[in-house]
């Protein structure tokens, strides 16, 4: 049979004579005060020198890297006290700025700058970072989330090639396209289409979308080619593109068919 919890042999049962064991002889746990402590160990060396940033930037104080190897990286106080004096923090870059955003960009990618700045400023203790850097920190988010407008661009030329692989025959087919002006008077476009003909029935589709989607109740001058289909359309009563109609709209004709129509027609006068 198993033995209780008491010793048969009743001295055996007395432990007043012996002194709980002394744990350190063996070694204690590291206790860390901070981040920077003596003993903190990192995956990487970048992550060690952000650790080292956003400690510095909580704490407002101002460092420079002045040596960076293998082995070591070197920082020292940007004046004799490290004090920083200013809310847009030296070493608060737009890598971290883009790190203090990345729930709020999975969330909603058209998050505002004043959103970001407000992040920021919640994160690092009322740290505001100058607009550019924002933004810098934002466009870096975007582009680690969705890939970067370089990459996006690099991609057309391959998609475009295996288009033609796969498709070798020619294919019949208009794309219609608005375009608008911005605020500094530099061509935005707005939507595209691709249709069968440019007809009546293909432009009317894409003109009442245009309206409903894009343009509203906005009175706009809209410039053609004024071509047969699209010429119809400003006719109409019903797709919100009545040229006659004052509220909705005036058609005028690009200048620069005016002028191929006057080379094509009258070259020889």
């Amino acid at each position: 049979m198993g033995r209780g919890v008491q010793h048969p042999i009743a001295a055996f049962n007395d432990l007043s004579g012996f002194q709980e064991a002394n744990v350190g002889l063996f070694g204690r746990h590291a206790e860390f005060e901070n981040e920077l402590s003596e003993g903190q160990c990192y995956n990487s060396k970048e992550e060690m020198k952000a650790t080292i940033y956003k400690f510095h930037i909580l704490c407002n104080k101002e460092i420079e890297n002045t040596h960076s190897d293998k082995q070591r990286l070197r920082f020292k106080c940007m004046d004799h006290r490290c004090d920083a004096t200013r809310i847009d923090h030296a070493q608060l870059t737009a890598g971290m700025v883009a790190d203090c955003i990345t729930a709020h960009m999975r969330n909603d990618v058209d998050v505002s700058i004043n959103v970001v700045k407000i992040a920021i400023a919640q994160t690092y203790n009322g740290q505001v970072p100058a607009y550019n850097k924002l933004w810098r920190g934002r466009e870096l988010e975007i582009a680690r989330q969705f890939g970067s407008w370089e990459g996006s661009y690099a991609l057309i030329v391959p998609l475009l090639e295996a288009i033609k692989r796969k498709n070798s025959g020619r294919y019949k087919g208009k794309m219609l396209i608005a375009t608008g002006y911005d605020e500094k008077s530099q061509l935005l476009p707005l939507v595209f289409s691709l249709v069968d003909t440019e007809n009546f029935e293909d432009c009317a589709w894409f003109m009442q979308w245009l309206r409903r989607n894009v343009v509203h109740s906005r009175f706009v001058c809209v410039i053609t080619d004024r071509n047969k289909g699209i010429k119809k359309v400003f006719r109409q009563d019903d797709l919100g593109w009545n040229g006659e109609d004052e509220d909705e709209c005036v058609h005028r004709l690009c200048a620069t068919h005016i002028a191929e129509n006057m080379r094509k027609n009258h070259c020889n006068d």
